[in-house]
């Protein structure tokens, strides 16, 4: 069995990926798991623990996860877990961690503090988003000094606290795009995932998808030459599982981030990009059928969360696991919806120009 921790709604992101026949057969023995769920068991199952989210969770969440990883790993020496709350470094931490051991070339500041960078150009980021969350490129401290008291002021980051300055890192190939990859850390296992073109230097997704980029993709996963140096920066931060996003500067990697709950596979995409899914679907799955625990029994949690009632352990994880996949299908849906309508405004753009 392998039960994947997250945090509430962000489950939905391996639920795409059980509802794909990418998941066969293994797909019957992950269930998903939501940190309110975890921490609230009397009991919990003897399996490989794949804890995500690291970064959205409290000081006090990742207190308790720890304490929970501790009564699991002393109830029973067939429990695995990844990305232990112990062993993880959070973005800051890691891109610190990855400067200082020469293997980035690019420096990460506390928002909050007295240190400020030296070069430029930079950026500012909070520490626990992953969907692109960002300021524009600052040119100089004065630009810098100018942005902070802007970004204080947005809701979301909270005051700053959380939120990064990180240094800019141009990716750009001869044709003036921005180039982006990411290979997934699964166990002991390193899959590279994608290859991805970007108009503008914060790469979100394949910009740029055609005949000629979709093979370099294909050929890239197939040639994956980064596998050792991939190791080492997933080895740094203490993470067992999940997508590092990086560039390649004359041969050397450098990284972006490491998103420990990130989007796999299963959700739709363009029929150009079929070949690279093919290429990572199988071997992702392969990683994961050698984490499956085949031990069976239940360890007690020493720490539940008291004052409220739960229902039985087998049927919490039944309910949860029914709930995010249709979460994971209705968003798939939606999306597919959209691209659509994008789809038919692009026709519809070009019919316009060519009757013009």
């Amino acid at each position: 069995m392998i039960i994947y921790v997250a945090k509430g709604r962000y489950l939905a992101t391996l639920g795409a990926y059980l509802n794909s026949h990418h998941a066969d057969p293994i797909g019957k023995r992950i269930h998903l798991l939501s940190y309110r769920a975890l921490f609230a068991a009397k009991r919990l199952p003897i399996a490989t623990y794949i804890l995500t989210d690291h970064d959205r969770l409290t000081t006090a969440e990742r207190e308790r996860a720890w304490g929970v990883c501790q009564a699991l790993e002393a109830g029973s020496p067939s429990v695995r877990i990844l990305n232990h709350p112990a062993r993880v470094l959070l973005r800051l931490e890691m891109l610190r961690a990855l400067y200082r051991d020469g293997i980035n070339s690019f420096q990460a500041y506390p928002l909050i503090g007295p240190e400020r960078p030296t070069e430029f150009p930079v950026f500012l980021r909070s520490e626990g988003e992953h969907g692109g969350e960002r300021s524009e490129l600052i040119e100089n401290a004065e630009d810098l000094a100018a942005e902070i008291p802007k970004y204080l002021r947005l809701r979301r980051y909270k005051r700053g606290y959380g939120s990064l300055i990180i240094g800019f890192l141009d990716s750009k190939d001869a044709q003036g795009r921005a180039l982006k990859y990411a290979a997934f850390r699964v166990g002991d296992h390193i899959v590279p995932r994608h290859r991805f073109l970007g108009r503008t230097w914060f790469v979100r997704g394949p910009d740029y998808l055609d005949d000629d980029t979709a093979g370099a993709e294909r050929d890239w996963q197939a040639a994956f030459a980064e596998t050792d140096q991939a190791r080492r920066i997933f080895d740094i931060a203490g993470i067992d599982y999940g997508r590092l996003d990086f560039a390649i500067i004359d041969g050397r990697v450098q990284a972006f981030e490491i998103n420990t709950n990130p989007q796999t596979i299963g959700s739709w995409q363009d029929p150009l990009r079929q070949g690279a899914d093919d290429f990572f679907g199988p071997r992702f799955t392969r990683a994961f059928t050698e984490l499956d625990c085949q031990a069976d029994g239940w360890v007690t949690n020493d720490m539940p969360l008291a004052r409220r009632t739960f229902l039985p352990m087998r049927l919490t994880m039944r309910l949860e696991d029914a709930r995010w996949r249709s979460v994971a299908r209705r968003s798939n849906a939606r999306f597919r919806r959209k691209l659509r309508r994008e789809q038919r405004r692009s026709a519809a753009a070009e019919n316009r120009r060519a009757d013009g």
